[in-house]
């Protein structure tokens, strides 16, 4: 059981999903993009068990969020570096027969780089960001894209859509404020501050969703009318946290609104598969 929840599998639906997207969004219906999903999501793991192994021994010990593995749980180290090499092995493999490995590579590097020490982008300014928006995110979508299409074409999609994806997962991050604080790394929203950052994640709603009406989106993509929907509620939320008196409160809240949001986006994926799949 321990060993699973290293694997954080509850939360390996957002590259899985964003595979599907990049299908949506070119129209077409390839084994390459389920093969793509399957990849990404081995890659995936492997950031996440090194997140984990690496955050208990500091960030983890403050967090409010019992899916975290415990710094005094002990692992096999044959064990590990069995399941870490497995799914390492089978990323790269199935991204090389689908003439992708580059794009995996990248992704492993950056989602390693993401918690190892001493390079450790979690605790960068922007960096940290950046890092998780290239892994989830971008990664995911542009790979599938390159089999295609001129990528330079996608980048107005892209862009609204980094900020549509970070204005509703940016709260996971703040959600951890105090532990972060207390871990002495300094992420984005630490060196912000929390009002601040509640600003920014505003700002980044609010810019997401006028670019969306801007460009057509809704027109030319009907299926991700879903994700406006989300940041829309997610624009609702950052105005009542931010009316909010003291950081407290705002966390209390915040961390009681994230057991609502999950799980909403993950049914993103089965709708994701289901319009796919049409």
């Amino acid at each position: 059981m321990k060993y699973l929840r290293l694997l954080r599998l509850q939360d390996q639906y957002i590259q899985f999903g964003t595979a599907f997207a990049a299908g949506l969004y070119l129209n077409i219906r390839d084994w390459r993009i389920f093969y793509w999903a399957i990849s990404s999501t081995c890659i995936s793991i492997t950031a996440f068990m090194v997140n984990e192994l690496t955050d208990r021994k500091d960030v983890d010990i403050y967090s409010w969020n019992a899916i975290h593995i415990g710094k005094d749980v002990k692992f096999n180290n044959l064990v590990l570096t069995f399941i870490f090499v497995t799914l390492s092995l089978t990323g790269f493999y199935i991204a090389y027969l689908i003439n992708l490995f580059w794009w995996g590579l990248t992704m492993y590097i950056i989602g390693l780089s993401y918690s190892l020490k001493p390079i450790r982008l979690k605790g960068k300014f922007i960096l940290d960001i950046l890092s998780q928006l290239a892994v989830w995110l971008i990664i995911p979508f542009l790979a599938p894209i390159s089999l295609y299409t001129d990528l330079i074409t996608t980048a107005p999609f892209i862009l609204i859509f980094a900020l549509i994806y970070w204005s509703i997962c940016f709260p996971y991050q703040l959600a951890d404020f105090t532990a972060d604080l207390k871990s002495g790394i300094r992420p984005t929203h630490v060196v912000l501050g929390m009002r601040n950052s509640l600003i920014f994640g505003a700002i980044l709603a609010i810019l997401g969703i006028y670019f969306y009406f801007k460009l057509n989106i809704y027109l030319n993509y009907p299926w991700s009318i879903v994700f406006l929907a989300l940041t829309c509620y997610l624009l609702y939320l950052y105005i009542k946290w931010l009316g909010l008196n003291k950081i407290a409160n705002q966390i209390k809240s915040m961390q009681k609104d994230i057991l609502i949001i999950k799980p909403l986006t993950q049914l993103l994926v089965p709708y994701l598969l289901v319009w796919y799949l049409i």
